[in-house]
């Protein structure tokens, strides 16, 4: 599709008065700095998407006057007349300024502006024009194909994005078919899951293996240390008799001793019976203690648990009660507003300024009176049937409140009762769980007190009784430190199996470790191979992807410091990046942009070009070329067509 500016007639767009002018295939437009060379662009680009030419939608379209003050009452007009594939099609967009008068006053007052549209002179909606040049042309794609500067400013994934539209996709199978017995060892994996994959799932398992090979000498070397020295087996066994000898001559004897003292024991354990009978007694009277506690505590948490929600039911139905008055209040307000605009509106009738003509000013035909008689009669009975419903709902509304607030006062009364009723019992509950004890009294438990007496005296019998306490502790001694060191000796027995074992997982450390080692050698091989396979995929999708240009190339790809790849896109004339080019070599790469993106899309659309005097020579553009030249001889705008 080729898409031409024939014609582009400007009226009161920022500095530019009026003017038409019409465009050839190429167009020079001579003028010094501020003469309004920018304007004409800025004055297409706003006809078409509501921006100036560097894309920014907030600027002032409306002319200045002398002192720098807007001049108002002017109407901003845009057309432009295109040809599309042959056929013309005719453009219009129209500013004014909406002024509307304040209700009661003379005043008026500037409430926006209006745009009124036309596609080949016939009236169009905002949608309807803004669809139409949608459909001849993206917004974003005519950006692209109009402007050198445009391509370079979006942001480098879009670049790379728009530049892979220019190929079919390279895939792993066209690069192991370039190089077959290289990439042998690794085809399987790439044509299962591709290379990215291969080498995210080698790096992994890389990374798996060197851990493991990190963990190992630490393994061995602890397995190592765990090793025990220990005595020569003969001699852990006669260590072992002897202790066994001993320690048997020992329970004799203790035993012997206890038969002895078998009375002393019978006492001893008497008390201990009573001691517990004596515990039963003391828990029993404690537990009914605690379960008074806990009985008195949940009656006083349930009437206080109760009594706070009734306060905070209370509190909330005030707070209820309170914004219902509130806003009876306030819709009683309103409603008075509301009757004071249904008498204004009633009052309303029509000004001499109604039948003036709202372009030219003058007064109307009278033929046409009686319709806007009509009008103003319709939109009057329109506004009081709006207000009357507005005054109906109001009303109804005010009379609902009315009936309800009664119903909440009662309401709230009943709840204050109840709280104050509940507050009361939740204190005496209180009262009654501070009056309990503490502490079990059995002063008075006349059980306990003949189990204390009889435990007094068999107390006292035992203490005047001869127990050979200090023999028998003794050969307990004895017997615990003979027991102690014949764990020793088994243990040392236990450990001889320990070491054996722990020999075996050295063996076997030591083994892991040699095969790992080997496995992180052939993974390393296997990842330089897949990241040499990625580059010369790289290679082959850069290669033909800047066969699509006349001057540019562009870097698509850059080398991480670990040796891998990531994805980027630069574009440079000769090696030099783009922002390190002068103003010329820029406005050339562009041109060369556009030309490999006119061919890609199949559409070419007016190109301009701004401070064009800065380049000598430009590449051949199929399609229209505007020229902008800052001409400082020219004060007044120049127009040359060729």
């Amino acid at each position: 599709m080729r898409i031409k500016l024939n014609k582009l007639k400007i009226e009161n767009f920022k500095g530019c008065r009026e003017r038409s002018i019409d465009f050839g295939n190429t167009t020079d437009i001579f003028g010094a700095n501020a003469s309004g060379k920018t304007t004409i662009m800025d004055a297409f680009m706003w006809l078409l998407f509501d921006k100036d030419s560097t894309g920014a939608t907030k600027f002032n379209i409306r002319p200045l006057d002398e002192d720098g003050k807007t001049i108002d009452n002017v109407e901003i007009l845009v057309e432009a007349v295109l040809d599309i594939d042959g056929t013309e099609l005719t453009l219009q967009k129209v500013q004014k300024q909406n002024w509307v008068k304040k209700r009661g006053t003379d005043t008026v007052a500037l409430q926006g502006n209006v745009n009124t549209y036309e596609i080949d002179s016939f009236p169009a909606s905002e949608k309807e024009f803004k669809e139409k040049i949608a459909n001849i042309i993206p917004e974003d794609l005519f950006k692209l194909l109009s402007d050198p500067r445009a391509f370079a400013v979006l942001p480098w994934k879009k670049q790379r994005e728009i530049l892979m539209k220019f190929i079919s996709e390279i895939t792993d199978a066209d690069v192991l078919a370039a190089d077959v017995d290289t990439y042998a060892p690794i085809a399987d994996e790439v044509q299962a899951a591709g290379v990215e994959k291969a080498i995210e799932k080698a790096k992994k398992a890389m990374a798996k293996l060197k851990d493991r090979q990190k963990e190992l000498p630490a393994r061995i070397d602890e397995a190592s240390k765990s090793l025990v020295q220990i005595p020569e087996l003969a001699d852990l066994e006669l260590q072992r008799n002897a202790l066994n000898e001993q320690l048997e001559e020992t329970k004799k004897q203790r035993d012997d001793m206890s038969e002895a003292y078998k009375a002393v024991e019978d006492i001893r354990g008497e008390i201990l019976q009573i001691k517990l009978d004596m515990s039963g007694i003391a828990q029993t009277a404690d537990n009914k203690l605690r379960q008074e506690q806990r009985e008195a505590r949940a009656a006083y948490d349930a009437a206080n648990d109760e009594s706070d929600r009734l306060y905070r039911a209370r509190k909330q139905k005030e707070t209820k009660l309170d914004s219902m008055k509130a806003e009876l209040e306030e819709k009683g307000a309103k409603l008075l507003e509301v009757k004071q605009e249904y008498t204004e509106v009633c009052a309303w009738a029509m000004s001499a300024e109604d039948t003036l003509c709202p372009r030219c000013g003058q007064e109307m035909p009278a033929d046409k009176l009686p319709e806007i008689r009509a009008g103003f009669e319709s939109r009057k009975k329109a506004r009081l049937d709006k207000i009357a419903v507005t005054g109906n709902a109001l009303a109804a509304e005010i009379k609902e409140l009315k009936a309800q607030i009664p119903e909440a006062e009662s309401e709230l009364a009943e709840l204050k009762a109840a709280w104050t009723a509940k507050a009361g019992e939740s204190s005496k509950a209180y009262e009654y769980m501070n009056g309990l004890l503490t502490e079990v009294d059995l002063s008075t438990n006349q059980e306990y007190q003949a189990l204390q007496g009889k435990l007094s005296a068999l107390e006292l019998q035992l203490g005047n009784m001869d127990t050979g306490e200090s023999v028998k502790q003794q050969l307990s001694i004895r017997e615990r430190g003979i027991q102690e060191e014949l764990d020793a000796v088994n243990e040392q027995f236990g450990m001889m199996k320990v070491n054996e074992r722990t020999q075996e997982k050295i063996e076997i450390l030591k083994a892991e470790q040699k095969e790992i080692g080997q496995q992180v050698a052939d993974q390393e091989k296997k990842i330089f191979l897949l990241e040499q396979f990625s580059r010369a995929k790289m290679e082959m999708l850069s290669s033909k992807i800047n066969g699509q240009f006349q001057m540019v190339n562009f870097k698509l790809f850059e080398k991480q410091i670990n040796g891998g790849m990531k994805d980027t896109c630069e574009m440079t004339v000769d090696g030099v990046p783009y922002s390190s080019l002068n103003s010329a070599a820029k406005m050339q790469a562009g041109l060369d942009v556009i030309c490999a993106l006119s061919g890609l899309y199949g559409v070419s659309v007016p190109v301009w070009l701004d401070n064009r005097e800065s380049v000598s020579e430009i590449p051949v553009v199929d399609g229209q070329i505007i020229n902008l030249f800052v001409s400082p001889a020219d004060k007044e705008l120049r127009v040359e067509v060729a």
